[in-house]
């Protein structure tokens, strides 16, 4: 997929993620009410279902905030995300390594979420946590379990701009405090931070989501459709063209719909109708061809090894030249194998491996300070 040639070098974005973009905008000055869509033509368009709702709702009102058009907040505001996460990145990974490689190690994060942002700004502002969150624990000072909680808050958010954002973050801070932090009060702490946020986070987005339901209920001939989600067969089947196969499947999203049309004729995309006949399709490839699927999977992460491997590159011998508690091990293993799922289940695109890569680095700062006895974590 490609981004459109308008300054996209920098901050682009898909065409149909600025498209919505500018429905929500339009949606937003006629009927006040957030997450519905106005398209050109004057027709409502239901916006959020399954597609990152964080953006439709705070995007539109920076840029009425601004004065601005939709399209430039957006970018403001993923230049800002990206500004904030390699500040943070640096704080955190300068307190913990004191490497001469942190600040190049930043800078080419920095870049690479510039040249292949999107939402995906959104995966590396939720790792920078992670270093920021550990040098602050770090800490005795007062306010750190203040910190903590907004940064816990804002992982909570980042899931509402990019799903799964801040996933990462929880599942490396929660591994973290259950081996790292004493006594069991402080391990307990983050957990039930977590749960807040999140509990606050969804409500808030299940209510935005409500009153878009109400009011296109009330103004419009749109079916509001509950079942739509966040597409998981539809990435996963098109991710099997991977590989040349004999079953025309390319990353396509054609190829799905297509797929699907043909049996279901006008069916809502990534509605339950159109999510079961692509699990359906792809569990009669499983059982006829298992030895495809499985090569699929294994080229995949194949690919997302090696790419770990090369940004440890020598510092790999750490692992087993020090115990694994001293290196952090569970913590980055954990949280870098859930980073990978998208590449492995859907496509290694750079933007699926962003947060495997700013992981990786991250990692090989650490270990780089183990060599050196500059790092003081227990």
């Amino acid at each position: 997929m490609k981004v459109t040639s308008n300054s996209d070098f920098i901050l682009g974005m898909m065409p149909t993620r600025l498209s919505n973009l500018e429905e929500a905008h339009r949606g937003l000055d006629s009927t006040n009410t957030a997450l519905v869509g106005i398209t050109k033509q004057g027709q409502f368009n239901i916006l959020g279902t399954f597609d990152d709702p964080g953006i439709y709702w705070l995007f539109p009102k920076i840029a009425n905030l601004l004065h601005t058009d939709v399209v430039f907040a957006a970018r403001l505001s993923l230049a800002f995300a990206a500004v904030l996460a390699a500040i943070m990145f640096y704080y955190g990974c300068k307190k913990l390594c004191n490497s001469i490689f942190v600040l190049p190690v930043t800078l080419a994060l920095f870049l690479l979420n510039l040249i292949k942002s999107d939402v995906y700004v959104f995966n590396f502002a939720a790792v920078a946590l992670i270093p920021f969150s550990v040098a602050v624990l770090q800490q005795k000072s007062i306010y750190k379990w203040l910190i903590i909680f907004c940064c816990v808050f804002y992982a909570a958010y980042l899931n509402q701009f990019r799903s799964h954002a801040g996933t990462v973050y929880f599942i490396f801070i929660v591994v973290y405090s259950a081996f790292y932090l004493k006594p069991l009060f402080k391990k307990s702490q983050i957990p039930f931070f977590i749960l807040i946020a999140i509990l606050i986070s969804n409500l808030h987005f299940k209510y935005l989501s409500e009153e878009r339901n109400t009011y296109l209920e009330a103004n419009s001939n749109l079916m509001v459709d509950n079942q739509i989600g966040h597409p998981f067969w539809h990435s996963t089947y098109i991710g099997l063209g991977f590989i040349d196969n004999k079953y025309g499947i390319s990353y396509d999203d054609n190829v799905a719909k297509n797929l699907v049309e043909k049996e279901h004729p006008g069916v809502q995309f990534c509605g339950k109708v159109y999510e079961a006949c692509l699990k359906e399709h792809y569990f009669q490839i499983l059982k006829s061809d298992f030895l495809f699927i499985a090569k699929v999977y294994i080229y995949k992460a194949l690919w997302v090894l090696i790419l770990l491997s090369l940004l440890l590159n020598v510092t790999t011998l750490k692992l087993w030249k020090y115990a694994f508690q001293e290196t952090l091990f569970w913590p980055f293993a954990l949280s870098i194998f859930f980073a990978s799922m998208p590449a492995i289940l859907v496509m290694p695109r750079i933007n699926y491996l962003n947060t495997v890569i700013a992981l990786g680095l991250f990692w090989f700062l650490f270990l780089l300070a183990l060599e050196k006895n500059q790092n003081t974590i227990t």
